[in-house]
């Protein structure tokens, strides 16, 4: 049997079962840290380099894009070095029948921190994170790209060192808005993102 008829599932849909190692046994997966939409997210173990990794899994027969979307508006965000504030990506392939993505893990979100803070920042708090999350903000829309699901589950702090770092997060909607001196992107009627964070124009066109 091979390794894709064996994670396949069975009859009764059953969703295949993540690798438990990816490129060529660099990446061990331990446990699973969340799901969305697109898969899950796994903590992973970088036998190579030593250290904890979050490893993004989208099953390929989902005829979902999102990870490749995301794996190529990071290698765009990187150019021409690696920027404060958004993940370093260290894999992006195929593992049986799952895509895979390799980033930099990251710790709680804005939207955890708030609600340990009792739903209240305060000033300093808010004026320090602002001040990078539109630094954020302004470096993606200089590469012409726009985000599509902005929120509080979207941007995350950083670990150790860089546990002071607010990271913009989640990719897999981002499209360019401009491209050769002109705008890019069509209107669309279906709504796109979190409902809850969309605006008023996006639910009246929905």
């Amino acid at each position: 049997m091979t390794e894709e008829a064996s994670n396949s599932g069975d009859a009764g849909g059953e969703p295949p079962k993540p690798p438990q190692s990816i490129a060529a046994e660099r990446f061990f997966l331990s446990k699973q840290l969340g799901s969305g939409c697109f898969g899950e997210v796994w903590l992973g173990d970088d036998r190579k380099k030593g250290g904890n990794v979050a490893v993004k899994l989208e099953v390929k027969a989902a005829g979902t894009k999102q990870l490749a979307n995301e794996y190529e508006i990071l290698a765009t965000l990187k150019c021409p070095s690696q920027q404060q504030g958004f993940t370093e990506v260290y894999h992006f392939g195929r593992e049986g029948l799952f895509i895979c993505l390799v980033m930099e893990l990251l710790g709680k979100s804005l939207d955890d921190l708030i609600e340990l803070c009792k739903g209240k920042f305060d000033m300093a708090t808010c004026a320090l994170l602002g001040d990078q999350i539109v630094r954020r903000m302004e470096y993606l829309h200089s590469k012409g790209i726009i985000h599509r699901d902005v929120k509080p589950e979207n941007f995350m702090m950083g670990v150790g060192s860089k546990a002071h770092i607010v990271y913009l997060i989640d990719f897999g909607l981002s499209e360019p808005y401009w491209n050769d001196g002109q705008h890019a992107m069509a209107m669309k009627d279906d709504l796109t993102g979190t409902a809850r964070y969309a605006s008023i124009n996006a639910h009246d066109r929905a």
